[in-house]
């Protein structure tokens, strides 16, 4: 904590990564679902997210083009404002 104190968020603030790696669990069991094979990701990071905040996790559809599905993949930070945001790819029988 001392070390985030120094940074220029003024505290820690939890990796992009680890956030975005939500996606992957909604793609897998909720939209499309089991059976789900994740093909690509584009993500950009514009906001912090603070350790011990609670987010925002959406994955809407943009497009299905036959078994190919386009998702805009997006996390809100506490003050609901988007923190990534990103577009898959998934396939899915």
């Amino acid at each position: 904590y001392e070390y985030a104190k120094k940074t220029v968020f003024g505290k820690p603030i939890a990796h992009g990564m680890l956030l975005s790696s939500f996606f992957s669990s909604i793609i897998a069991q909720d939209y499309p679902g089991p059976g789900s094979i994740y093909l690509k990701q584009d993500l950009s990071f514009l906001k912090p997210c603070f350790v011990g905040d609670m987010v925002k996790v959406a994955v809407t559809l943009i497009k299905q083009e036959g078994y190919k599905y386009f998702l805009s993949t997006k996390v809100y930070n506490a003050h609901n404002e988007l923190a990534i945001e990103g577009e898959a790819l998934v396939l899915k029988k």
